[in-house]
C-alpha cells in the first residue's frame, strides 16, 4: 500500500512538472539538441558513455550510425550502416578502422550474411522505418544466436510529452511505443530483454544510477533496452 500511494504522489508531482515547465524553453532546447546532432564532433549520449558503452564487444554494428559518435566508442572494424553517407568521411577522419556502409535501412535484406554481428546498435532509429516488424527480422537474421541487441526509442511518456508529440510527426517519428509495449514488441519476436535505461543528463556515474532508478527512468525521455537473441 505504501508503495501505491508513493507511485500515486509522484504521478501527480510529474503532472504539476509538466504544466509548470516553460514550453519555449523545452522548444529551444530540444531544436539545440536536434541541431549538435550535425556536427561530427558531438559527444556520445551520457547513457552510452557511462553504461551501454560495455555492451559494445566482438564485431559490432551501428545502425543508423549517424555522426559515428557511438561507433567510435565500439572496437576496431565494426561497421557503421547509414542511409546518408554525408557524415562517413569525418568518420573516417577519426578512425580508419571502421567499416562504412551506405545503404537505405527500409530496404531488405542488409548487405551482411546471417549471423554477422556479435552486438547490434539501433539508437532512435526504428521509430523513423516503415516496418519495425521487418527491421527486427533483419537484425535477428545478422545477430549472431545470443548475440546482443541494444536499441532506443523515444518515451512519449516523458515530462516533456506533450512537446514531443507534437514534433514527432514533423520529424517523421513513425512508430510510438512506451516502455510496456516495446519490451513486449521485443518479445513476441524472442529477443529477451536483459536491462533498461534512459539516457541522464550529466556524465558521471551516479546519475546514471539515479535516473535509471524505474520509478524516475520511466518518465526520462528515451527509453534503452539491452536485449538477447535467443533464436
Amino acid at each position: 500500500m505504501p508503495s501505491i500511494f508513493l507511485c500515486s504522489q509522484i504521478e501527480i508531482i510529474i503532472k504539476i512538472i509538466r504544466k509548470s515547465i516553460s514550453m519555449k524553453y523545452i522548444i529551444t532546447k530540444t531544436s539545440k539538441i536536434r541541431d549538435s546532432k550535425l556536427r561530427i564532433t558531438d559527444p556520445p549520449l551520457n547513457i552510452v558513455s557511462t553504461i551501454i558503452k560495455k555492451y559494445f564487444h566482438g564485431r559490432c554494428l551501428d545502425i543508423g550510425c549517424g555522426t559515428g559518435r557511438h561507433l567510435l566508442l565500439m572496437p576496431q572494424n565494426s561497421v557503421g550502416l547509414d542511409a546518408d553517407d554525408k557524415f562517413f568521411y569525418l568518420i573516417k577522419k577519426r578512425n580508419k578502422q571502421h567499416n562504412l556502409i551506405k545503404h537505405d535501412l527500409n530496404e531488405f535484406s542488409y548487405p551482411f550474411k546471417k549471423n554477422q554481428f556479435d552486438t547490434i546498435l539501433c539508437s532512435h532509429v526504428i521509430e523513423h522505418l516503415y516496418s519495425p516488424y521487418k527491421t527486427l527480422m533483419e537484425i535477428k537474421r545478422i545477430l549472431k544466436p545470443r548475440g546482443i541487441l541494444i536499441v532506443a526509442i523515444p518515451n512519449p511518456k516523458c515530462l516533456y510529452s506533450d512537446v514531443y508529440s507534437k514534433e514527432w510527426i514533423n520529424e517523421l517519428h513513425i512508430n510510438v511505443w512506451d516502455h510496456y509495449s516495446f519490451q513486449k514488441f521485443l518479445t513476441i519476436h524472442d529477443f529477451k530483454v536483459l536491462k533498461r535505461y534512459c539516457n541522464h543528463p550529466f556524465s558521471s556515474g551516479f546519475s546514471a544510477f539515479a535516473f535509471n532508478l524505474p520509478i524516475i527512468r520511466n518518465y526520462m525521455n528515451d527509453l534503452w533496452f539491452i536485449c538477447e537473441n535467443r533464436k
